[in-house]
């Protein structure tokens, strides 16, 4: 009889999908429909760090973060900075409207950041700094 061995078959097709899932990605780098939060990872200068006084801060993420968290989450303590998202490359580029001051130490921080499916980054990132 055929069915006595299609169902054999058919009971290890759905072992094979249950252990490996329908091929969906759930750590899709685009940001798309997941449960995975963003991370930071990287960032310029690293922790402990040193800038120019003219230079610009980088944080890029692990994935796609809306622009609006990003502008509104991302800080230089106690400095007016302009911040821009690349969405291509996951990167916020961070720009002091001042040159900051030789030889001063700064905190950059990175919280309350989203994906486009409403994920937040686990914690606050703090970034220390001075500048050269």
């Amino acid at each position: 009889m055929t069915t006595t061995r299609f169902y054999p078959a058919l009971v290890a097709l759905m072992l094979v999908f249950a252990a490996f899932g329908c091929g969906e990605d759930t750590d899709d780098p685009n940001g798309g429909n997941n449960a995975v939060r963003p991370k930071v990872a990287t960032t310029l200068p690293t922790d402990g760090g040193a800038i120019p006084a003219d230079g610009a801060l980088q944080v890029v993420f692990s994935k796609a973060v809306t622009e609006s968290s990003v502008i509104a989450g991302v800080i230089v303590i106690g400095v007016d900075v302009r911040v821009a998202y690349d969405a291509a490359t996951f990167t916020a580029t961070i720009t002091p409207t001042e040159p900051l001051e030789s030889g001063a130490a700064y905190t950059l921080v990175i919280r309350d950041i989203t994906d486009a499916t409403g994920n937040e980054i686990a914690d606050v990132v703090n970034i220390n700094f001075t500048v050269e």
